[in-house]
């Protein structure tokens, strides 16, 4: 059950997602209210099913293919400072690609009376430690490199500097190792893959006929799947350890060769830049990102980080920066483990 303290809400879903649903629905009523008239449609499109079928999703995705810029809320996210003060808010841009690949083991098995020079729980073991020590070659994008400096200037301090020297540049090994340190930011510098779950073994005096292993990556913006699963297997370098994609891209052999291309993000990427608008933080390498709005300006930020303060500036920057876009989409998934549900709210030009 979610617990309110203090003006704050704890628990299941009220960061991911319901803080961002509510954000956004305010900011549109409040837009609205004040009579703006941007220079196209922008239309909210929410989405209760993003860990089931997503059939409310794909569904939007069809009727509204025809925007030419989409803008995630669920993808962005913001900072409050140790003082409780807003930093800084921001809006995806750009998505980290979602894969799972499974470590598998078999052997012939036997009793454990009976030990055999092969082990697929050692095996496994030895194949997940050395998955667990690799980092990915750092890489950086035009969202990154722009937005890095901009978050560094709000949060300061050791990690600010180490973004804004890995955006001067890349190969900065101090830098890394600090970025790589920091939960927050890691995964806005590269791939990552972490082993997640592990089963192996069928009973407790058998040798194990099989063990296996689901290792969870979240890929950089342009890298092929199949790319991380070669290097996966590389990094394992054991033949007995079969590397396999999971769902979603087991059957999907298209999503292996190529990274994800978004509608409309090499248009959004250069209208940020010329705008001034491409300013990024995200656990998913692509975000727009705005300093926190000043007091005194449209609603509330995350939840209790101080009345009247909001992403509504970032709204109206992000919305200057895709100048030529005939229809804005701002979408997001509204809850985890939800039924189908879909909502669609228009601010009309």
């Amino acid at each position: 059950m979610p617990v309110e303290e203090n003006g704050y809400i704890f628990g299941r879903g009220s960061e991911d997602n319901k803080f961002d649903v509510a954000m956004m629905v305010a900011t549109m009523a409040q837009l609205k209210k004040d009579g703006f008239k941007p220079k196209r449609s922008i239309i909210l499109l929410l989405s209760g099913d993003e860990e089931t079928s997503m059939m409310t999703t794909r569904a939007l995705a069809a009727k509204y293919k025809d925007a030419e810029l989409a803008l995630n809320g669920d993808g962005g996210g913001g900072l409050i400072g140790e003082d409780g003060k807003a930093q800084y808010y921001g809006l995806q841009a750009g998505e980290k690609t979602y894969a799972d690949f499974t470590l598998e083991v078999t052997n012939p098995g036997g009793h454990s009376s009976r030990p055999s020079p092969t082990n697929a729980i050692v095996q496994l073991s030895n194949a997940l430690a050395k998955v667990g020590a690799y980092h990915f070659k750092p890489q950086q994008n035009e969202l990154t490199k722009v937005g890095m400096p901009i978050v560094a200037d709000q949060v300061g301090g050791a990690i600010g500097a180490a973004l804004k020297a890995f955006a001067a540049n890349p190969a900065d090994a101090a830098a890394i190792a600090t970025i790589t340190a920091d939960p927050e930011y890691v995964g806005q510098i590269g791939t990552t893959c972490v082993p997640t779950l592990v089963n192996g073994g069928h009973a407790e005096n058998a040798l194990p006929q099989r063990a296996t292993a689901n290792i969870n990556c979240r890929i950089f913006p342009g890298v092929p799947v199949e790319a991380v699963r070669a290097e996966l297997e590389r990094v394992i370098a054991d033949p007995a350890v079969a590397v396999k994609p999971s769902f979603p891209h087991a059957g999907r052999p298209e999503l292996w060769r190529r990274g994800p291309v978004f509608e409309g993000e090499r248009q959004l990427r250069a209208r940020a830049q010329r705008a001034g608008a491409g300013r990024c933080h995200s656990r998913r390498a692509g975000t727009l990102g705005q300093p926190a709005a000043r007091p005194g300006e449209i609603g509330n930020y995350s939840g209790g980080a101080g009345e009247g303060e909001s992403s509504a500036a970032t709204a109206r920057s992000t919305i200057a920066a895709a100048e030529s876009a005939p229809k804005l989409l701002a979408s997001s998934d509204s809850s985890s483990h939800s039924p189908s549900t879909m909502a669609v709210s228009r601010i009309a030009s």
